[in-house]
């Protein structure tokens, strides 16, 4: 019994000694402990508030990439360039309600734009998307002189002799010494078997600056003036 309560009073001395003063203020230091430990776990964890927007977020997000891609024009549509058209007008009619008048510079530039897609189209044989685009560059700017005589060039090779008369006589009223409107009328009428009106037409152009002397010799269209023989004397001139 003496050796072990040696023992016990060893162990007892080894002991940390808490001062008196501290025992009386540890179950309120364990409460503190407690709440900071709680409100540490709610920070952690997200509420059903930031679940939802970060949720919302994430299918926006989503919903404006198919917007995107849904929105993306094909090249060459021609609905598509309906509505583009069809919103530029409603620019300009918002202008003109404003009583501002549309950008004769910006007219043009897109007018030019229609008349180069419409000669892609032209020697690409898709004739009908050359027709749509060459009759919107004459909607933004109908003073293109060029653009007549491309479009005249779809009609004959349509065989449209109507449209491509019409389209040459409203050019015949802004442009008449172009030359390559005579030639494009000598083209017509030898189409349309008038020869002698195909040549004084091609005698016309040649006049007024034409100089592409060898479609004159070698154009499909001109095959029936060059068989007349007024043709043959004229064609000694050159």
């Amino acid at each position: 019994m003496k050796d072990e309560s040696d023992a016990i009073n060893k162990y007892s001395s080894s002991m940390i000694k808490i001062p008196h003063q501290w025992l009386k203020i540890l179950p309120l230091l364990a409460l503190v402990f407690l709440m900071v430990s709680l409100m540490g776990d709610q920070r952690s964890t997200p509420t059903p508030a930031q679940k939802s927007v970060r949720s919302a977020t994430d299918s926006h997000s989503g919903h404006n990439h198919k917007a995107d891609a849904a929105s993306t024009p094909a090249e060459g549509s021609k609905g598509m360039d309906h509505r583009a058209e069809g919103s530029q007008g409603m620019e300009r009619n918002a202008e003109g309600s404003q009583g501002m008048e549309p950008d004769p510079v910006k007219q043009r530039r897109m007018g030019i734009h229609h008349f180069n897609e419409g000669n892609r189209f032209l020697g690409q044989g898709q004739y009908d998307q050359a027709i749509h685009n060459y009759e919107m560059a004459l909607n933004h700017d109908p003073d293109i002189h060029e653009v007549y005589i491309n479009l005249s060039t779809v009609y004959l090779k349509l065989k449209d002799y109507q449209r491509a008369s019409q389209t040459l006589a409203t050019l015949r009223t802004k442009k008449p010494d172009l030359p390559s409107l005579h030639y494009n009328l000598a083209c017509y009428y030898s189409l349309t078997q008038q020869t002698d009106l195909s040549l004084e037409a091609l005698k016309k152009a040649l006049d007024l600056g034409y100089s592409r002397i060898e479609d004159i010799k070698t154009d499909p269209d001109l095959t029936q003036v060059r068989q007349t023989p007024g043709y043959r004397e004229w064609s000694k001139t050159f």
